[in-house]
């Protein structure tokens, strides 16, 4: 039997911010590119709190940079530079805080105030791991937050078709069922279900909204999914691939058929 829980996640981000920031992936240092490095299944590193600063300065410089030199044309490029690193660390702000994880243009980002433990983590890069294998993202920076920055009983937020996701730390900490949702979420964990809610948000597909939209009209996915496509889209996506395409719910085989989802393997 299920009760209703609150949205998953802010709706607002999840309707209308389809920006996807492609700043990252080949983020420069003076005069050089970085080289792009594939994602690989199971290898993650974790970056010492130094080094994930560094990291973290030089993804909010480089686009700055780049500014600069094309508006600023009477600056010396060490002068641009210089700029540019003042204004990544008053956004970036004091190192540590937080662990950071890479896998080629996989970022993830735990925040110690979120709550999580080692138990929690090794989930958490499982999982990414999972859905990365079976719909890949081609940049994804997942961020885990402390539940105090969302709204009561919401557990994660996703920008619409990109990688950009974050969760708060409640969904991995807090007891009990989801209820609200699809029949899956009674047989898996509240932190696995909501991160294949929002990784089926990262599979939005922006050239098919009248699909999404019929369907949502005439099939029934979960209480929340009743509250616009873009969820009862997540929320199938969710039901589908969490039992690998063996679901008898009605409403996500219509939604696999429609969209040509594939079971796991």
């Amino acid at each position: 039997m299920y009760t209703y829980v609150a949205p998953l996640r802010s709706p607002v981000l999840s309707r209308y911010n389809k920006v996807h920031d492609k700043v990252g992936k080949f983020a420069t240092t003076p005069g050089h590119a970085k080289p792009y490095v594939a994602y690989k299944a199971g290898a993650w590193k974790e970056l010492s709190e130094e080094e994930a600063h560094k990291a973290a300065l030089e993804k909010i410089s480089a686009p700055m940079v780049k500014v600069l030199r094309k508006y600023q044309k009477d600056k010396t490029e060490e002068e641009i530079q210089a700029i540019a690193m003042a204004g990544a660390v008053e956004l970036v702000g004091e190192q540590g805080g937080e662990r950071t994880f890479l896998n080629g243009p996989a970022t993830i980002v735990v925040q110690h105030s979120a709550g999580l433990d080692n138990r929690h983590v090794r989930n958490l890069l499982s999982q990414v791991d999972r859905w990365q294998t079976v719909a890949p993202v081609e940049e994804l920076h997942l961020r885990v937050s402390p539940a105090s920055r969302f709204d009561p009983n919401v557990y994660g937020e996703t920008r619409l078709s990109t990688g950009d996701i974050t969760l708060s730390g409640a969904a991995f900490i807090k007891r009990g069922h989801m209820g609200g949702v699809m029949p899956v979420a009674d047989a898996t964990s509240r932190a696995d279900y909501v991160i294949a809610h929002e990784w089926g948000h990262t599979q939005s597909p922006p050239i098919a909204k009248s699909k999404m939209s019929q369907l949502f009209h005439t099939q029934k996915t979960s209480y929340y999914g009743g509250t616009h496509d873009e969820e009862a889209f997540a929320e199938a996506w969710a039901e589908f691939h969490l039992t690998d395409g063996l679901t008898d719910n009605l409403a996500a085989q219509k939604y696999a058929k429609t969209f040509g989802w594939k079971a796991t393997p």
